[in-house]
């Protein structure tokens, strides 16, 4: 496609990629040609030619460049150095003859350029590090490919005739077509200074040696020059579009009116078209409908800008209706079938665009955080004294902001003489041999201020200047009100001494738990006890206070306000202490803690005992044993009872006792006879009832009581009744408790899916149930074993067992130790699987019988070995990874770690075998810190967090999270991934977002100005030629009608103002809907009337529910009246001469379904996706006046109101358009 003419034009386009001065040399001995890269490194006019160069070389190196260019690389030198003249400084510049696109190129770079390059390891330039005895120290991607030839890895000695080839003459610079198998590659060696190591920088030239190769061949065979030179030109050509064809970066011909010629696959991947598509489509086609006029102005200035050089980013509209960001490098060039045309080189951009977004949201956190929180950032160049800086240094070293920029010693002239030492110390520090402090610093200023801070600081290196970045954040009034808090701390402490009281809160999730001074006091440890947890402060108590707290705590989290309680705490050394409790719940954020303060009352409980009466301790000892007695005088009907009688009757004790009738009243009816029948005649001895069974209806729950009642005189002879009464309910609850225990027993055992048999200590067998039956396929019944020895019972169940003797060696073991014995398996005959258990049924301290119970666990079986195997599998794929994932236990501890040979290398800088080591190193204050903070806060509730850090030169980004083991343990698990690719591209992106955001911008404002500034001239023309219609109104027929084309013709200007202004507030964000109740058939007949205006004599059929009148919507009622104005409008222009459009509506409990349908000329199946486009107009509708923003703005509106709209049509009959509206929609 191109000609020998225009190779220069295709070295600037490459020229331009890789950021390198090319000069094109012609073999019939004309002048070189400057690509445009190199006329800007030497500051050269875009005009310039090889004299023009030659001018500005020293002239010390100007006879000698002139000679090297004329030299034929075959004789000549391959490279030269020159210095220039009109040069400030003493920069040293290197030619080198190159091969490209099959004709010799000089590649011009600084020296000082060339020993400073960096390679990340997807350079596509191999480098590589070579020790003085022959090690491999380091080697990229490409140059790993290149060893591959000699199966050398990183860390081992590179064959003896590669080392030679490399390591020819120390003082050798350049080594040319160095031998790697079938590869061959350039390289340049450089000592690393301080080292013994050589930095050998190359450039694989293996096609570049194989086309010389091959053109050395072709010539001995072909004698015309002329076809020597085709096939030459012709064969680069090739080669040239392989290496692009092969690569990720895309590649596009296309005419100057936009049209695609041809495009490589990368390209067609990005835009989402086929070859066969793209060739029939114009670079418009795969525009944005936004990009369109930015677009146009590309192409434009594309050709006719001189050189046709261009850079710029834009948005591809694939075919799956999506958008990718790309940027492209375009050159117009010459093809001798399709004359001039432009050759694009496009870079896929997507995720820059993502990480540009986050990192600008990054930079606004950061300035914030600046602003608010006293943060200040510095960069010192200790050896220039120059200073980089926050604007908030102003402001921390107290002065003003002046357009002087601080140095390091204007900074410190703010400071006290002590201040400066110290500061003056610390840097000196720093340029010894420190590279990295952080410390807490008080900084005194002249002008008396004292401020506290934190300052952080790292010292690199950079082009042989030592610089030092910082931090520096204030935390003066955190520490003044430290000071503060600590002086009324130590004041709290004292008074709670005195005071015998103490505070205390518990986290819940962790149980740790922060206390004043006296809470140790009080627990009986020291003040140096450290930190307490719920565990620890458990530990100095009796399990009676242990089970009283956890209920306690759990108590608590239920209440809704704080309770005051009085609790006895029993210690393990059998001290007592009573103290008065008041505890709640507080919340802060996700925790949750147990605030509380606690009292010791002992010394008054204990003072509350002694003088405890003895009707007190009588009536403790009464609800002990659940007795009680009552006394009736029957002179004055006085009735007096005890705590207990209380109790008994449910009755609180300041209601006062019952009278008799009322006692009378809580027996059982026929109780109640028996009592009263006793008790009539008055008193007689023998009337006594003595330790009768009575029994008591109270509040619906009958009770049991042993009552006695007798009769005695008191010392003044009257006559007194006394009544004593035992509770014994509970005894008959446990009596028939008993019963149902043994019926549930039974009926238990007989329907458990375990089998199971129990023998009495005489070896007798008591209970056996059908599942034993039937696991061991015994021909008989579970009833049909009870009273059988045991003996005969084992002789028949041994038969199904595949190994009788395990049986037998487990009954002997049962016998020599006497104890439990729990899950032993055994296999059956049937190739089942049973687990046993053997368990001594026990009532105290007394053995009654022995249990054998037997599972089927042959499905467990099966599935622990699955689960083994996929761990198996599990492990395996990690090991895959080629990122580092490692395990924690809860304590931080290191289990297990995954890592392939190739994260080995990345992550660490261990050379043994990773797999072969139980524990990874990882190193590093801020790896280490960050990986404790992340366990801290997944404790505390997280669900995972994520940090970045550096180490050996790169990024990481570390992931933790928590699983549960199989043994129910919660676990860590860290996922580190290398992020340094993308941090470095990153940095690229933060300049195209701007020139993003002012683009946009531009682009709001001109659509604002120009609907602003053409509304204005329209509105003046239509003004007059409807004030000329009203002066004038015999007006010449012709005159006339010329006036009212000129009416409809502005309104239609206007209205496309109107639309254009519309869409312009949609795509910037700035229309917001207004949500309102909107009455649905009102918006429809609001639409209908402008339709009858604009059509008279045409009508519109609408079909309703009776009763959707009643109904309403939330909505922005201009967006909805806009949306149907222009459907109907559409259904009415769109089939004239046709059968009348319909309207139908429907409705659901949260929806309207809105559908306008009209008989006209219909759209075309492929034009169906096509017409909510901005400015698309079908090709059959070109009669039919339109803008082709209608549907549109329709599209844009109901996506503002959050309505549905689609589609559909058969051509010549019929199109149909159905919006579906949410009822209620949020504003």
């Amino acid at each position: 496609m191109f000609s020998g003419n225009h190779i220069d034009q295709i070295l600037d386009v490459v020229g331009g990629e890789f950021s390198v001065g090319l000069l094109y040399l012609d073999e019939s001995g004309k002048p070189p040609i400057l690509n445009q890269l190199f006329k800007e490194q030497f500051g050269l006019p875009h005009d310039a030619c090889w004299e023009s160069f030659l001018d500005i070389v020293d002239p010390s190196f100007e006879a000698e460049v002139e000679q090297f260019v004329k030299y034929s690389p075959s004789t000549g030198p391959a490279e030269v150095r020159f210095r220039l003249s009109n040069s400030a400084t003493s920069n040293t510049y290197s030619a080198k003859r190159a091969h490209v696109a099959g004709s010799q190129v000089l590649i011009i770079k600084k020296l000082e350029e060339i020993a400073g390059e960096s390679f990340p390891d997807n350079n596509p330039f191999p480098v590589m590090r070579i020790s003085s005895h022959g090690q491999l120290m380091y080697a990229n991607e490409s140059a790993r490919e290149l060893m591959e030839a000699y199966d050398c890895q990183l860390g081992a000695v590179l064959p003896a005739g590669l080392y030679e080839s490399l390591m020819q003459e120390d003082h050798s610079y350049e080594l040319n077509r160095v031998k790697f198998g079938d590869r061959f590659a350039n390289f340049k060696k450089v000592l690393v200074p301080g080292t013994d190591y050589h930095q050998f920088y190359g450039i694989d030239v293996t096609r570049f040696v194989l086309e010389e190769q091959r053109r050395d061949a072709v010539s001995e065979q072909l004698s015309e020059e002329l076809k020597s030179k085709k096939k030459s030109l012709q064969e680069s050509y090739d080669i040239l579009r392989q290496v692009y064809q092969n690569e990720g970066i895309g590649v596009f011909f296309m005419d100057t009116q936009g049209s695609f010629i041809s495009a490589n696959e990368a390209y067609q991947n990005m835009a989402g078209y086929a070859a066969e598509e793209l060739s029939t489509l114009n670079w418009m086609d795969i525009t944005p409908p936004d990009d369109l006029d930015a677009c146009e102005k590309l192409l434009l200035a594309l050709t006719s800008e001189p050189g046709g050089k261009t850079t710029f980013e834009k948005r591809i509209l694939r075919k799956d209706g999506s958008y990718f960001y790309v940027k492209v490098f375009s050159s117009l060039v010459e093809s001798g079938e399709y004359g001039t045309v432009i050759l694009g080189l496009v870079v896929d951009i997507n995720d820059m665009k993502d990480y540009v977004r986050e990192l600008e949201e990054a930079k606004a956190y950061l300035t914030e955080a600046q602003q608010l929180g006293g943060l200040v950032f510095f960069e010192t160049n200790l050896t220039t004294g120059e200073m980089k800086y926050s604007d908030s240094l102003y402001g921390f070293i107290g002065i003003e902001k002046t357009n002087t920029p601080l140095t390091f010693d204007t900074m410190i002239a703010a400071f006290t003489e002590d201040t400066k030492r110290a500061t003056k110390k610390i840097i000196s520090e720093l340029e010894m041999d420190i590279t990295y402090r952080r410390i807490n610093r008080i900084y005194r200023f002249k002008n008396g201020l004292v401020k506290h801070a934190q300052l952080t600081l790292r010292k690199h290196l950079q082009n042989g200047d030592v610089k030092v970045k910082g931090t520096i954040y204030e935390v003066t009034n955190e520490i003044i009100t430290l000071q503060s808090l600590r002086e009324k701390e130590a004041t709290m402490l004292k008074v709670q001494k005195m005071a015998d009281l103490g505070s205390f809160s518990m986290e819940m999730a962790t149980g740790e738990i922060r206390c004043s001074s006296y809470v140790y006091t009080f627990l009986g440890l020291p003040p140096q006890s450290g930190l307490l947890s719920i565990n620890k402060v458990q530990d100095v108590f009796a399990p009676v206070t242990q089970r009283m707290i956890a209920e306690l705590v759990n108590i608590t989290q239920t209440e809704n306000e704080p309770k005051e309680r009085i609790l006895t705490f029993v210690f393990k050394d059998n001290t007592v202490r009573h103290a008065k409790v008041k505890a709640e719940v507080v919340v802060e954020g996700n925790r949750k803690y147990v605030d509380g303060i606690l009292v010791n009352v002992s010394k008054e409980i204990e003072l509350e005992l002694m003088l405890a009466s003895k009707a007190e301790l009588l009536n403790t000892v009464q609800s002990l044993v659940k007795f009680g007695w009552w006394e009736n005088d029957f002179t004055r009907g006085k009735v007096v009872w005890s705590g207990y009688m209380y109790t008994f009757f449910e009755r609180p004790v300041e209601a006062g006792p019952f009278s008799m009738e009322e006692y009378l009243e809580c027996l059982v009816e026929e109780d109640r006879k028996f009592v009263t029948d006793l008790q009539k005649g008055g008193y007689s001895e023998g009337k006594e009832l003595k330790s009768t069974v009575l029994r008591y209806l109270v509040n619906g729950n009958l009770k049991y009581t042993i009552t006695s009642i007798m009769y005695r005189k008191d010392p003044s002879g009257k006559v007194v009744r006394i009544g004593s009464m035992l509770d014994i309910t509970d005894n008959k609850a446990v009596e028939s408790n008993l019963q149902k225990a043994r019926i549930q027993q039974h009926s238990i055992i007989n329907n458990s899916a375990s089998a199971i048999i129990i023998q009495s200590k005489e070896n007798m067998v008591v209970e056996a149930n059908k599942a034993f039956c039937q696991l061991f396929e015994l021909d008989c019944m579970p009833k049909d074993l009870i009273g059988l020895p045991i003996s005969s019972v084992c002789r028949s169940v041994k038969t199904r067992f595949a190994q009788p003797s395990e049986l037998a060696d487990t009954m002997n073991r049962i016998n020599l130790e006497g104890k439990d014995l729990s899950n032993i398996q055994f296999t059956l005959r049937n190739g089942k699987v049973v687990e046993a258990d053997w368990l001594m049924v026990r009532d105290e301290e007394e053995t009654l019988g022995y249990m054998w119970s037997f599972r089927d666990v042959t499905s467990r079986v099966v599935m622990e070995q699955s689960i083994r195997d996929n761990l198996n599998n599990v492990n395996s794929l990690l090991l895959a990874l080629e990122d580092l994932i490692v395990i924690f236990d809860q304590s931080g501890r290191q289990r297990k770690f995954y890592c392939n040979d190739l994260a080995e290398f990345t992550f660490t800088e261990q050379k043994k075998s990773l797999p072969d080591k139980e524990t990874l190193q990882l190193s590093g204050d801020e790896l280490t810190d960050n990986l404790k903070r992340s366990f801290r806060d997944i404790k505390r509730g997280s669900q995972k967090t994520t940090f970045e850090f550096t180490e050996l030169g790169k990024w990481f980004r570390c992931t933790v999270s928590q699983f549960e083991t199989v043994q129910g343990a919660n676990w860590m698990l860290a996922h580190f991934k290398d992020v340094t690719k993308l941090k470095k591209i990153s940095l690229e992106l933060r300049a195209a977002l701007k020139d993003q955001i002012e683009s946009n911008q531009m682009k709001t404002q001109f659509i604002s100005m120009a609907s602003h500034q053409f509304r204005t001239p329209l509105t003046v023309i239509l003004n007059n030629i409807q004030l000329l219609d009203l002066i004038k109104k015999d007006m010449d027929p012709r005159l006339k009608k010329v006036s009212d084309r000129v009416q409809v013709e502005v309104k239609r200007l206007t209205s496309l103002m109107n639309d254009v202004l519309t869409l312009g507030k949609i795509d910037s964000g700035h229309y917001r809907p207004k949500i309102g109740p909107v009455n649905l058939m009102d918006v429809l007949e609001v639409s209908l009337e402008d339709a009858r205006l604009v059509y008279p004599g045409r009508t519109i059929k609408v079909v309703a529910g009776d009763d959707l009148d009643s109904y309403s919507l939330k909505t922005d009622k201009y967006l909805l009246e806009h949306v149907f104005s222009n459907l109907v409008s559409n259904a009415m222009k769109y089939s004239e001469g046709s059968k009348d459009p319909e309207i139908y509506v429907a409705g659901n409990k949260d929806t309207f379904i809105v559908t306008v349908k009209d008989h006209g000329i219909g759209i075309q199946t492929d034009e169906i996706d096509k017409v909510f486009d901005s400015f698309y107009r079908s090709k059959h509708a070109q009669g039919i006046k339109g803008t082709g923003l209608g549907l549109a703005i329709v599209k844009e509106f109901c996506k503002l109101i959050h309505a549905d709209i689609v589609v559909d049509s058969q051509p010549g009959k019929f199109t149909k358009f159905t919006v579906t509206l949410q009822k209620m929609i949020k504003g």
